[in-house]
């Protein structure tokens, strides 16, 4: 069954100390051994919403976001993903490296932390900290 949870999803960069926030309003359901997050985000940079959807599992977590542009990151715990991500501006191909995923169930939600590095043609780009959270 459906439910509306606060979904707050916090993005580290580098050695920036301030982390990137976005806090809204989520469907929540699960199926399976996955937990799915359906939301609607506006990010810097694009005048048009995005539709977003996280699934997340034990050591695996999804972030798919479609209109203004399409982007699916894929962060699997000691994994490499390619992700194609098509802005209106072009596209690129971006390698995610997973470090961490760490998921924690909680009565009333859940925590997640995914530490990652994305490289873009063999060369590192940055270290990100990604941190969600899921309350009722």
């Amino acid at each position: 069954m459906a439910q509306e949870v606060l979904l707050t999803i916090s993005t580290l960069t580098g050695d920036d100390d301030e982390a990137m926030e976005t806090k809204v309003t989520a469907t929540y359901y699960q199926r399976a051994d996955a937990h799915y997050l359906l939301f609607e985000e506006n990010l810097e940079g694009y005048s048009t919403p995005f539709q977003s959807r996280l699934k997340i599992k034990k050591k695996h977590v999804e972030l798919k976001r479609q209109d203004a542009a399409d982007i699916n990151m894929i962060f699997e715990e000691g994994q490499r993903h390619l992700t194609r991500y098509v802005t209106p501006y072009g596209e690129l191909f971006l390698d995610i490296i997973t470090k961490t995923v760490d998921v924690t169930e909680h009565p009333d939600g859940l925590s997640i932390k995914v530490q990652y590095t994305i490289e873009n043609a063999g060369a590192p780009v940055s270290d990100y900290e990604l941190h969600i959270t899921v309350k009722e």
